[in-house]
């Protein structure tokens, strides 16, 4: 009777997920100690407006990828093929628009959120109905962001689930409580460097073991991944 193996982590994985989380951490204790004492809310949330374009691109970035892009977008086209790419290039299209017409205008203004604009606008009413149902939803979807990566750390680890879930939510919550949007966009940069990193390691390896693009190619044309 054949037993099905169960992939684990190996001591370098150990070490990348340790460092990746106490770096994370680091960097909003970093952010402690050079705050003024007597910054405010503000400067909590926006700083002083002196970030380059590059770390907040790049946080940007790293804010819009999360473990179920990762283990949900494979899935998705193993099972139906590539069409999945013409929701991705709708999101570009959208994300141009926005940073065209909109963020300007909240840039110039200085407002803190959309929320603040709504209220500008129209009435403190419709800020607070829209402050609740977004809540409400990033709710439901910061769970399963969370959610997503703790599964698979306890499927290799052997960690309870709920362990799981408490150490990658507490790390995240303690560097963006204690250093505010700069830990977040310079933590955010730093893991996006060490995603890069991975997934440029695993794809190579993956063309190492396969046997080369065309044989990719081949075997994703005939199992009909490539239909669109």
């Amino acid at each position: 009777m054949s037993t099905k193996s169960v992939a684990t982590l190996e001591t370098f994985d150990y070490v990348t997920m340790t460092v990746t989380l106490v770096v994370s951490t680091l960097v909003g204790f970093y952010h402690v100690l050079r705050v003024k004492k007597d910054s405010d809310t503000k400067q909590f949330l926006v700083t002083d407006k002196n970030l380059g374009f590059l770390p907040v691109a790049l946080s940007t970035l790293a804010t819009a990828i999360s473990a179920m892009s990762f283990q949900g977008y494979p899935l998705e086209t193993y099972n139906y093929g590539i069409q999945f790419m013409l929701w991705s290039s709708s999101c570009f299209t959208g994300i141009y628009v926005v940073n065209l017409l909109f963020v300007p205008v909240y840039f110039n203004l200085g407002v803190t959120s959309i929320f603040q604009y709504l209220e500008y606008r129209f009435d403190q009413n419709l800020r607070i109905i829209a402050s609740v149902f977004y809540s409400i939803q990033l709710v439901f979807i910061t769970s399963c962001m969370i959610y997503a990566p703790a599964l698979a750390l306890s499927q290799v680890t052997g960690l309870d689930l709920w362990s799981s879930v408490i150490s990658i939510g507490a790390v995240c919550m303690v560097y963006t409580a204690l250093g505010g949007i700069k830990a977040v966009v310079w933590a955010d940069v730093f893991q996006l460097v060490v995603i890069v990193v991975c997934v440029l390691v695993i794809a190579v390896k993956g063309f190492v073991d396969v046997g080369g693009a065309a044989e990719i190619y081949r075997s994703a044309l005939n199992g009909e991944r490539l239909t669109l």
